[in-house]
């Protein structure tokens, strides 16, 4: 692989890179814009698996960056107050999204992890001998009950949707 170096001899610049060393300090030269746009470019090369493997947090904390970094340069390059002040109100919609964003995935994990230890405090309690038929079948009845609600809650976002 060969890199073209910034800030060395045109024989230097072209010579290949032959360790980590060269590259760290190559992005040590890059700015925030140069290092988001290496990101991107990185990402669409790689293999980044299910959505389920995303880690959402830093996701919007890219995101974060990549609004902030358009707003210093539409600021810089604005020029009158009405489109800086434009510009502002464009990236404070744009953060308050990424929070509600943030929000609702929180409360969709922690629901699920509640969901999850519901199912297991149920499936982990072990009744004494001689209520276990009972025990069991009120286990039973909750199951059905607690999958014919959820299918209800199914129910109602397709009809929201539709």
């Amino acid at each position: 692989m060969v890199l073209k170096r910034r800030g060395l001899a045109n024989d230097e610049a072209e010579k290949p890179a032959t360790s980590y060393g060269v590259i760290y300090g190559l992005l040590d030269t890059m700015d925030q814009r140069e290092l988001l746009n290496l990101r991107t470019q990185i990402d669409a090369r790689l293999d980044l698996g299910t959505l389920h493997d995303v880690d959402v947090g830093q996701e919007l904390l890219q995101q974060l960056r990549t609004v902030q970094l358009l707003q210093q340069e539409a600021s810089e390059n604005a020029d009158s107050f009405a489109h800086k002040a434009q510009t502002a109100s464009v990236v404070q919609r744009l953060l308050t999204e990424l929070t509600k964003l943030r929000t609702d995935v929180y409360n969709a994990e922690r629901f699920k992890q509640l969901e999850d230890m519901i199912s297991k405090a149920w499936h982990g309690v072990e009744p004494p001998p001689e209520a276990k038929d009972a025990f069991t079948e009120c286990k039973h009845l909750f199951f059905e009950q607690y999958e014919r609600l959820l299918a209800t809650l199914d129910q109602d976002k397709v009809e929201a949707q539709g």
